[in-house]
C-alpha cells in the first residue's frame, strides 16, 4: 500500500476532477488551491470536516456532493493514498523536455522531472515509459531506458512525440516496433555512402545510418 497524506482544503471550489470508484484524482486545474499539494492518481480515503466528522467509503458522485455541500467549511481536510495513475499520455514538443529515464528492475522508469519542464504538472516520477509514437509514425514499445533516451535525443526537433506512461504494477507492452507505411524526405546531394546510408536488397532497404549523417534522426 502507498503512503497516505492529509491535505487541508480551503473553503470554496477545489477545481479538482475525480473519477472511478473509489475516487481518484484525474485532473487538477492550473488555478486549483491544491496545485503542488496533490497529484493525478491520488486515491481518496477520507474527508474530515471542520467539526471532526469523518466521511469514508464515498463513491465519486458522493464525494463531489460532499465537497460541494461543505464548500463553506474552511477547516476541512482530505486524506489520500499517494497512488500512481494507471496511465498518463503526454505529447512532447520540440526541444528540451526535462524528463530523466533510468532502468530500474528491468523497466524504463521516469526518475526525475526538471523543475522547468513543461510536463512537470502532467507526470509522476515512478511511471514506466511504455510506448512512444514519433512524429513520422514510428512506434516503439517495451524498449530500454538507454534506447528511449537515445531516440528522444535524436528526435528533439520533432514537434509531436506521444509518450504513454504506465503504472509499473500494471500490464506493460511487450517489446515491439513498427515503421510508418511510407515516409517522404528531401535527400541532400551525394551518393548513398556520402550521405551516410547503407542500402541492401532488390528493393532498396536502409540497413544502417552512419553517425553524423544529415539524415540521422529523420529517416528510419
Amino acid at each position: 500500500m502507498a503512503p497516505c497524506i492529509k491535505v487541508p482544503i480551503p473553503a470554496g471550489q477545489l477545481r479538482v476532477a475525480f473519477k472511478n470508484n473509489p475516487p481518484l484524482i484525474s485532473g487538477i486545474a492550473g488555478d486549483s488551491p491544491l496545485v503542488g499539494r496533490v497529484k493525478i492518481g491520488y486515491l481518496f480515503k477520507q474527508l474530515i470536516l471542520g467539526n471532526g466528522a469523518k466521511m469514508e467509503g464515498l463513491d465519486t458522485n458522493e464525494l463531489v456532493s460532499a465537497l460541494n455541500e461543505h464548500s463553506d467549511d474552511p477547516n476541512r481536510m482530505i486524506k489520500f493514498e499517494m497512488c500512481l495513475p494507471t496511465e498518463s499520455v503526454v505529447v512532447l514538443q520540440a526541444g528540451a523536455h526535462g524528463l530523466h529515464v533510468e532502468e530500474k528492475n528491468g523497466k524504463p522508469i521516469l526518475t526525475r522531472i526538471d523543475y522547468d519542464s513543461p510536463l512537470r504538472k502532467e507526470l509522476r516520477v515512478g511511471m514506466v515509459v511504455d510506448t512512444i509514437v514519433f512524429e513520422d509514425g514510428y512506434k516503439i514499445s517495451g524498449f530500454s531506458a538507454k534506447e528511449i533516451e537515445g531516440l528522444l535525443d535524436a528526435s528533439d526537433d520533432n514537434a509531436k512525440r506521444t509518450i504513454i506512461f504506465r503504472n509499473p504494477d500494471s500490464e506493460l507492452s511487450s517489446r515491439s516496433s513498427s515503421l510508418p507505411l511510407f515516409q517522404r524526405i528531401d535527400l541532400p546531394a551525394g551518393t548513398a555512402n556520402e550521405i551516410g546510408l547503407r542500402l541492401t536488397g532488390e528493393v532498396a532497404k536502409i540497413t544502417s545510418i552512419t553517425a553524423g549523417s544529415p539524415l540521422d534522426g529523420s529517416v528510419r
